[in-house]
């Protein structure tokens, strides 16, 4: 039933050969997926590499393909020109090898990414799920009394059941959202159940699909985000106190003024980096040893007990030093980036530049020959090619435009809280 329907498929495309070949590509054992495996095999992973694959294996595999459908050839003879293609493919990929190791820029790029997760986890510049937990239940508890979260009798799955209050203000947060990631569109659909069950553990969530899985870019840790910065209740300083073992430094209590900045990168490569910074309040000059690893002092600090008093000089002057600082860092950061992320990107246009012309090429060729021979069933074909070529155009135009798009580096900054730091010895 199967061939018939794509032998039926082939003549009404206007198939005027006198032979058909059916091949089924889904059987093992077949001619092409002994030579798919012996291909991948001998070249590995290609999508490492440099954008579509088509600019470097297109006319080799067209090449291969009417060679190894030759119903002359026995399977030891397919299998050679399957092995001589891949020599071929092969040292392509070698040259590329070759070509990355000497581009530097490349290998600075990867150094970037590299030491910005390496500073991370070493001054615990991350949230962790029990900070969100907390998060969470917080808002609840002060803004929505009425909704619950609760621990269930599963380990680390919450129930999560929501008032119409909060339902209606997750709606409202979602609706202003044009385009709903699939994750968002989920979570819609939950928000109007009685309740449903989150975790904040990825094991959890990966050996569960169904219980939706809440991280810091979760819809409802953003709308929660969004509502404190709405009320600027998120800035409110804290104060605390830290206690440094550092006998070998003489002063036995300084104070400073702490500030966190949330730093966005958009380029080809999109991220999101908390910056901490914190100022001595008597000299106003940035303590960098002190702001590198301010979450860790955080995490390790105390409520500080006794009435701390700054006067307004004293912070404004801080705020701005600390302002400066974070504008300076975002702006290195630009340059840092600017070279690396241009290059790749004007790879990625080759690439699919490349990728284009081979599948226009491929389309002309075909109407081509389909117009050396005019009847009804070539002209639905011609119109079919056509209407390929202008939605092969139109795709080209739009990933180009995006591509172009993402040339720029633009590092932005925003202050989202801040506190008194009080350190003893």
């Amino acid at each position: 039933m199967k061939i018939e329907q794509r032998i039926g498929r082939f003549d009404r495309y206007g198939q005027m050969s006198s032979k058909i070949h059916i091949y089924n590509f889904s059987i093992e054992n077949t001619i092409e997926s002994d030579i798919f495996l012996r291909l991948c095999n001998r070249i590995g992973v290609f999508q490492q590499y440099i954008g579509e694959l088509e600019p470097i294996l297109g006319r080799e595999i067209k090449k291969l393909t009417a060679e190894i459908f030759n119903t002359k050839l026995t399977q030891e003879q397919q299998k050679e020109r399957a092995d001589k293609i891949a020599l071929v493919i092969e040292k392509k990929k070698q040259e590329l090898e070759l070509f990355d190791k000497e581009r530097t820029k490349f290998i600075g790029q990867d150094n970037y990414f590299t030491e910005q997760v390496s500073d991370i986890m070493k001054n615990e510049k991350f949230i962790t799920s029990s900070e969100i937990t907390n998060l969470i239940s917080s808002f609840i508890d002060e803004k929505y009394p009425k909704s619950k979260l609760s621990l269930s009798s599963k380990e680390k799955i919450y129930k999560l059941k929501l008032d119409p209050e909060f339902q209606n203000f997750i709606m409202s947060y979602l609706n202003k959202r044009r385009h709903l990631s699939e994750s968002s569109e989920r979570f819609t659909d939950l928000v109007t159940r009685e309740f449903f069950e989150i975790t904040f553990d990825y094991k959890v969530a990966n050996s569960n699909s169904l219980i939706e899985f809440i991280t810091f870019r979760h819809p409802l840790v953003k709308s929660i985000i969004e509502k404190y910065k709405e009320e600027e209740e998120f800035k409110n300083a804290c104060c605390i106190t830290w206690k440094e073992n550092s006998p070998e430094k003489g002063v036995a209590e300084e104070n400073y003024l702490f500030f966190v900045y949330l730093l966005e990168i958009s380029a080809f490569t999109k991220s999101l980096t908390f910056v901490p910074v914190v100022v001595d309040i008597h000299s106003h000059i940035v303590h960098k040893e002190y702001s590198e690893k301010l979450f860790h002092i955080l995490k390790n600090s105390e409520d500080l007990s006794e009435y701390c008093e700054i006067n307004s000089e004293s912070i404004k002057a801080c705020s701005v030093v600390s302002e400066n600082y974070v504008i300076s860092l975002a702006r290195q950061k630009e340059m840092d980036l600017k070279d690396v992320n241009e290059s790749l990107i004007n790879d990625r246009l080759s690439s699919l530049q490349q990728t284009f012309e081979i599948k226009i090429q491929a389309i002309n060729e075909t109407i081509s020959k389909l117009n050396s021979s005019q009847d009804k069933k070539t002209d639905r074909i011609l119109r079919m090619k056509e209407s390929q070529k202008f939605n092969l155009k139109r795709n080209f135009e739009n990933k180009r435009i995006e591509l172009e798009a993402d040339k720029s580096v633009i590092v932005s900054h925003e202050l989202i809280s801040g506190g008194y730091l009080n350190v003893r010895r």
